[in-house]
């Protein structure tokens, strides 16, 4: 019975093999996907970047008028509190963003990756392999 489903598992991995164009057009594709994808983490990253600026110059423009006097103690520390917390939030948002963007060659080769000779490896793979998969 498991040899039988083994077969079965194999000759189901043959149909998705990729026939050699495929495999000629795959790294192109997926540096196009990779090209898209980066525009709009660029975007992203623009955004975090610029809502950074702003509450940066909000603190800033708050600690000077607190310094010529025209905001109290009392609503001075909540204030730049509630800012210093945004700001190191768009902080973590902005590396955790730029994190993001691998090489595209590093991409590629992970997408190469995917055409690998699948009933090949599952023929080797061990039961512990395939149960894992």
């Amino acid at each position: 019975m498991v040899a039988a489903n083994a077969r079965t598992a194999i000759s189901l991995l043959r149909c998705l093999s990729p026939t050699g164009e495929t495999q000629a057009e795959f790294p192109k594709i997926a540096a196009q996907v990779w090209a898209a994808g980066q525009a709009s983490t660029q975007l992203q990253v623009q955004k975090i970047r610029a809502e950074l600026d702003k509450v940066k110059g909000l603190k800033k423009r708050l600690l000077t008028v607190y310094l010529e006097g025209k905001v109290p103690e009392d609503d001075y520390a909540p204030a730049t509190a509630d800012y210093s917390r945004q700001i190191a939030e768009l902080e973590r948002q902005l590396r955790d963003t730029i994190d993001l963007t691998a090489s595209a060659d590093a991409f590629v080769s992970f997408a190469q990756l995917q055409l690998s000779d699948l009933p090949n490896l599952w023929a080797i793979a061990n039961d512990d392999q395939r149960r894992r998969v």
